[in-house]
């Protein structure tokens, strides 16, 4: 009766084993899943960002190109008012 006792226990024991292994196993295939998830979207943030950053620097750089434009325009126009009236006349 009590090596029927001890058996069953034995048996017990190694299924609980068993389980125990194989949550473990589908644990670390888990983790490996979501890494890999982890890495391809951390992949994708960077080229996003780096594509955001473009974008940037080149709507900043259109930007600062029209503004120097603007300005020369403004400076040759207030050079022109301040220049004496025989001068104006010449270039005519």
């Amino acid at each position: 009766m009590v090596l029927l006792l001890v058996a069953r226990q034995g048996y017990a024991t190694q299924r609980l084993q068993l389980l125990a292994e194989q949550d473990l196993a589908s644990n670390r295939g888990e983790a490996e899943t979501l890494r890999a998830a982890m890495a391809s979207t951390e992949r994708a943030r960077s080229a996003s960002m780096s594509s955001a950053s473009e974008q940037l620097r080149l709507v900043v750089s259109g930007a600062i190109a029209e503004m120097r434009t603007s300005l020369d325009a403004r400076l040759r126009e207030f050079g022109e008012s301040r220049k004496p009236n025989w001068q104006k006349s010449r270039r005519a």
